[in-house]
């Protein structure tokens, strides 16, 4: 009889867990993500995700040239530039880079808030962006309206999310028009991402950088590296990485620089000759080791 009700006692204990870590998700603040591959026509509105804090769509439209005139602000970084890049080459749009908007020519605009450089200027002079909006997480603005597509960001990794928006845009456009609009979205969180860290069948290095690149198109911005099959990450946490796992340690670690979605490796030393807290200084040189 007490083994049955050791059973049933373990058997609710799991189910009461199962409802209060789904009670605990369904609380946190959750931004909707969801993917799609649908073409917008000209009297639908776009579908970006996660979904945006505010969208306001003119009655223009902007036709999309072959040649494009391309103004990077100082500090747009390279992972943001080739952002752009990619998203030009969705509709084989050519460019040149340029300080000015130029008149003759479709114009992408890429900087930074309060830089006082060229894109600042525009969306100063055009009232496009309050001080306000950017106090928030990777906050950013874009704006398309008559001849120039401008995205302004709280930095360069706000400014590549800005992009980003602009890429889900362009993966919906039949032909090369596009609505005039006017996008200010943040995200409610400063971490998004996902964590390996389960026990289960192992992902290979090729699943780990496809799902990143995947959650850099989703503006997620941390890879937690923790999977249990990892021996340098919980067992052998004293030995260093062989050559050939820092190799593809580093190939996470560009595929995080460029998508944004960043690699975040974390360690276990608390299983097999875990830490020694048996005082100050073996606690030290453990440390020492870790960081080292």
């Amino acid at each position: 009889m007490r083994k049955k009700s050791n059973k049933l006692i373990g058997f609710v204990s799991k189910i009461m867990a199962f409802v209060m870590a789904v009670t605990l998700l369904s609380s946190l603040p959750v931004q909707n993500v969801l993917a799609t591959d649908g073409k917008a026509t000209k009297g639908e509105e776009y579908e970006i995700y996660p979904i945006h804090q505010s969208i306001k769509y003119d009655n223009g439209i902007v036709t999309l040239g072959s040649e494009a005139n391309v103004v990077f602000e100082e500090g747009i970084d390279e992972a943001t530039k080739n952002r752009l890049l990619e998203v030009l080459s969705i509709k084989g749009i050519n460019y040149e880079e340029s300080n000015e908007i130029k008149e003759d020519k479709t114009n992408f605009l890429i900087g930074i808030n309060n830089s006082e450089g060229v894109v600042d200027k525009y969306f100063t002079d055009n009232n496009l962006a309050k001080d306000s909006h950017f106090e928030n997480h990777d906050a950013h603005v874009v704006s398309v309206k008559g001849n120039v597509i401008a995205i302004l960001g709280k930095n360069t990794d706000s400014a590549f999310y800005g992009v980003t928006s602009l890429k889900a845009i362009f993966n919906q456009l039949e032909g090369n028009e596009l609505k005039e609009l006017l996008i200010e979205d943040y995200s409610d969180g400063q971490w998004r991402g996902f964590i390996e860290g389960y026990y289960g069948i192992p992902w290979s290095n090729e699943n780990r950088k496809d799902l990143m690149k995947f959650g850099g198109d989703f503006k997620m911005n941390s890879y937690i590296f923790a999977p249990k099959d990892d021996q340098y990450h919980s067992l052998k946490w004293r030995e260093p990485y062989p050559a050939e796992k820092l190799a593809e340690i580093k190939e996470m670690v560009d595929v995080g620089i460029s998508t944004k979605n960043r690699f975040i490796w974390t360690i276990h030393p608390f299983l097999k000759d875990g830490m020694n807290f048996g005082s100050e200084e073996s606690y030290k040189a453990d440390l020492e080791k870790i960081i080292g």
